[in-house]
């Protein structure tokens, strides 16, 4: 994760935003959005009052996997 920021920030301070540039922004913010939907969701999954939320968060994971994740 550490290091995906570090790219992240390189590029957007040293890169001409092109295609390439563009895709390493992109997964550098998904990366960063599926960590903390992850982190969130398995911090709350042993109260019982909260198990409905870690579900969904455990649901939106790989379903914006695969909206992020197209193919050309």
């Amino acid at each position: 994760m550490s290091i995906s920021a570090l790219l992240g920030i390189v590029v957007f301070f040293v890169g001409d935003f092109g295609e390439t540039e563009m895709k390493v922004l992109g997964t550098t913010l998904a990366m960063g959005g599926y960590s903390k939907t992850g982190l969130c969701s398995s911090a709350i999954h042993n109260r019982n009052e909260f198990r409905s939320f870690s579900i969904i968060g455990t649901i939106v994971i790989p379903t914006l996997n695969k909206i992020t994740d197209k193919k050309k």
